[in-house]
């Protein structure tokens, strides 16, 4: 339910003359901040319990008591985001009484930041040197956990998104 996205471009301040300006002068960084909530978690039983036609494969989860999120570390977090003895598979030709998207999985920070400057050789070329961060500070980024019922690893989160990535580049314009 929130997003707050927050760029820049800045022009890094130059010395006026000389070698000075030629390789500190010019710079450019950029970055997008990012800090999002997480997304919404539909707990599913992961089989056709209500024998409805034609066949759905994943009928709502049953709510057996209050579900809450875990506490404590971030790996006891992972190994469990939400109490999952709260769900259980629905009787036979019962539909689940789980509400869509009752639980939140985990939020987002991040930092893609980027450097740059333009180095000029003559009137006609310039080469341009780049350098690029993705996930700048390498936080973990979760993904949501495992929301069907029927599968081993329900409630856990088991992946993550990619971890810092840099990329620099060299470019002749002309």
């Amino acid at each position: 339910p929130h997003r707050f996205v927050l760029d820049y471009l800045w022009q890094l301040p130059s010395p006026k003359q000389g070698i000075e300006r030629a390789l500190l002068g010019g710079w450019e960084t950029s970055a997008i901040w990012t800090w999002q909530s997480g997304f919404p978690l539909n707990i599913v039983s992961g089989g056709d319990y209500s024998f409805s036609l034609p066949e759905n494969a994943n009928d709502q989860a049953q709510v057996v008591s209050p579900p809450h999120y875990t506490s404590g570390s971030e790996s006891s977090k992972l190994a469990q985001w939400f109490t999952t003895s709260s769900f259980t598979t629905p009787m036979n030709n019962t539909f689940g009484n789980a509400g869509r998207n009752i639980l939140i999985g985990p939020g987002t920070v991040n930092v893609d930041f980027s450097a740059h400057k333009v180095f000029i050789i003559n009137e006609r070329f310039r080469v341009q040197y780049r350098a690029e961060f993705f996930n700048l500070f390498n936080h973990p980024l979760f993904n949501n956990p495992d929301t069907s019922v029927g599968d081993s690893t329900f409630g856990q989160i088991t992946t993550a998104r990619s971890p810092r990535i840099i990329q620099m580049a060299l470019k002749l314009l002309f």
